[in-house]
């Protein structure tokens, strides 16, 4: 068997009568850190309290509506990871439950699109924290979530038409599908990881966590980006971010006045990298389950 099967792991598996009790405190982790995600300020390019960045139809009230419309999807995703053996059938359910969600979303929304790609990330992360069971750490649930990912699901449409499917085959990147099924690497290998390190050396927790943002965005290929404006948008955020870190982050004079200059270039090219939100949310809850577990 795999070690990367969440059905297999030896962590054991939550009682029945504890499955619901879980399921639904996976997903109100999940919707808080969407919540937080779309709070967050400042995020380049990105809604955040201060406006709607390069979007025109989105705000952060729309963002924490469309998250709190997400909730029943998640434990939904959470109860059956926790209760189907199958793998293949695992797969076919989450799908199932995704294409729900998105119809959740765009009913909460007046059909705008504010988080299709978290509904992919965070599903899969809490169908895997749910089939992992209680003592997985954040390493564990994504590797299980990238195996569960690579699994093809017979109900799913072959191609959406969505701006960030069309960006991976243009640019030969892997887009959202390609960063799950590695295990999230920019979540386990640049987010977490530098939260930890902002934290550790006296950050705020918010800056900790814009950092962790620009962690992401200085190594992601991100769609939306690409989408948007194409290889010159994202060379110039990713080395717009790396700019922020390699000056201590915004939490120092100099990584603050670097922000600054990376937003007002985003703000030129009128791009926005949704990408790297998503995956700052995915270790947002992975860092709120890793808490509980400690």
């Amino acid at each position: 068997m795999s070690a990367l099967n969440p059905l297999t792991t030896p962590l054991g598996r939550r009682a029945p009568l504890q499955l619901p009790a879980r399921a639904e405190h996976l997903a109100r982790m999940a919707v808080d850190a969407l919540v937080d995600e779309a709070m967050l300020t400042p995020k380049p390019g990105l809604v955040d309290m201060r406006g709607s960045g390069a979007h025109t139809d989105l705000s952060w009230m729309l963002m924490c509506r469309s998250a709190c419309a997400l909730q029943p999807a998640f434990q939904a995703m959470a109860e059956a990871g926790a209760s189907i053996d199958d793998m293949a059938l695992l797969r076919r359910r989450i799908g199932a439950i995704g294409r729900q969600a998105e119809a959740a979303m765009m009913a909460a929304t007046g059909g705008v699109n504010t988080h299709r790609g978290a509904i992919w990330a965070l599903g899969l992360l809490v169908t895997a924290a749910g089939a992992c069971g209680e003592g997985a750490d954040a390493g564990i649930i994504a590797d299980s979530a990238g195996a569960l990912a690579g699994i093809d699901d017979p109900d799913a449409p072959a191609q959406t038409g969505h701006k960030g499917e069309r960006a991976c085959r243009e640019h030969g990147v892997g887009g959202a599908r390609g960063q799950a099924r590695a295990g999230f690497p920019s979540v386990i290998e640049a987010a977490l990881p530098m939260l930890r390190l902002s934290r550790a050396r006296g950050d705020t927790e918010s800056v900790a966590r814009v950092n962790a943002l620009l962690a992401v965005m200085a190594g992601l290929d991100d769609t939306c980006l690409l989408a948007r404006g194409g290889r010159e948008a994202l060379d110039a955020t990713q080395l717009g971010a790396r700019r922020v870190l390699d000056l201590g982050g915004i939490g120092t004079p100099k990584g603050r006045k670097a922000l600054a200059a990376l937003e007002a270039r985003m703000r030129l090219l009128h791009v926005s990298p949704g990408g790297a939100a998503d995956l700052l949310a995915s270790a947002l809850l992975l860092d709120r389950v890793g808490k509980q577990q400690s």
